[in-house]
């Protein structure tokens, strides 16, 4: 069809080089992971709302590392827990030593599940997220999005072959 006009992207392709090193300890049921990490990206690809297009950002680094625990107090009680500090930010360019915007510096989650019979749980979580800079701030001069804690339930029938979940977002009705 001579109507046809093929339209190449301009973008590249994200690529990373990533370099983790993750240990566990078992301990008296409980299980205890410490994970060490720094992922360097070439060309990694954010959406710009501005201009509607994706676009590929200068070179980017996080590293960081994560604690996580679960832990089963009782047959009936489960404890998650996990705790990630970070630091994302641009390596090269304009905003180099800048954040990359809506990463976290901090990132946490307690979860308490409780099932009183084999086919049925209740789980109450609470995720911690810590400040970051907004979409398209680059340049780390706006206000910070505030740091905020979100409550969720779940409750979970497994009726084997039949699994029913019901799922409570922000049952605390955080705005932030």
């Amino acid at each position: 069809d001579s109507n046809f006009q093929q339209v190449f992207s301009p973008l590249l392709p994200q690529v990373g080089k990533n370099l983790e090193v993750s240990a566990q300890l078992e301990h008296d049921g409980a299980l205890f992971t410490a994970t060490l990490y720094q992922l360097k990206l070439e060309n990694e690809i954010h959406f710009n709302p501005m201009t509607f297009t994706n676009d590929n950002l200068d070179p980017t680094e996080r590293r960081g590392f994560t604690l996580a625990a679960r832990m089963t107090p009782a047959s009936q009680w489960t404890l998650d827990a996990n705790l990630t500090v970070q630091r994302a930010e641009f390596r090269e360019g304009v905003y180099a030593g800048n954040d990359i915007p809506l990463v976290a510096t901090q990132l946490g989650n307690l979860t308490v599940s409780w099932k009183p019979r084999s086919e049925f749980t209740v789980a109450l979580s609470d995720a911690f997220t810590g400040k970051r800079y907004m979409d398209n701030d680059q340049t780390n001069s706006f206000i910070q999005i505030p740091a905020a804690h979100r409550l969720d339930l779940k409750l979970m029938l497994d009726l084997k072959p039949l699994s029913v979940s019901l799922d409570i977002f922000n049952l605390s009705d955080n705005q932030d």
